[in-house]
């Protein structure tokens, strides 16, 4: 499957309104045969990572985000490879750079400030404690770190120093 999308990918770059063509048989199949069956999240996610550089647009993206976000996490403890692709997934939405990244007011990435207020909705709501809600907090805290730790471009704020200890020489 992955090989026949990158074909068409490379066969059809830019071909006008490609995206909405398949972001609409995209979402009929989501509605059809994955929504109701969590087992099926895992392939689903893996269709929409290889899809990415076709869905430039937030338009398309961001709907996707918040349709997925809490059913996946939901499932991502009980159905084989959900957690995996779950995070391969959030890792390339929160590195995305250029048109798709545009800045939220705060400069970051809009995926990855989605995922930070998502993370202190859940680590901060009323199932805090609970097996799933300590899952989840522990998902999105992990994938929050690797974001961070690949030195993410914030727009318009300058860049933290990291104070050192200095050597006094004596």
């Amino acid at each position: 499957m992955t090989v026949l999308i990158g074909a068409y990918l490379e066969k059809h770059p830019t071909e006008d309104g490609a995206a909405e063509r398949i972001n609409d048989e995209l979402s009929a199949i989501y509605h059809k045969t994955v929504e109701e069956h969590p087992e099926k999240y895992a392939a689903f996610l893996v269709l929409l990572r290889h899809l990415l550089p076709l869905f430039k647009s937030p338009a398309i993206l961001l709907p996707w985000w918040d349709r997925l976000i809490d059913p996946v996490l939901d499932s991502v403890g009980r159905y084989k490879g959900v957690a995996t692709e779950a995070l391969r997934n959030l890792l390339a939405l929160s590195s995305l750079d250029g048109d798709v990244a545009t800045s939220t007011d705060a400069g970051l990435n809009p995926f990855a400030d989605r995922l930070m207020k998502r993370w202190m909705e859940v680590s901060h709501g009323p199932q805090t404690g609970s097996e799933n809600a300590e899952f989840k907090i522990t998902m999105i805290r992990e994938a929050l770190m690797v974001y961070g730790k690949k030195d993410p471009k914030v727009s318009g704020a300058p860049r933290a120093r990291v104070p050192t200890r200095r050597k006094t020489i004596r």
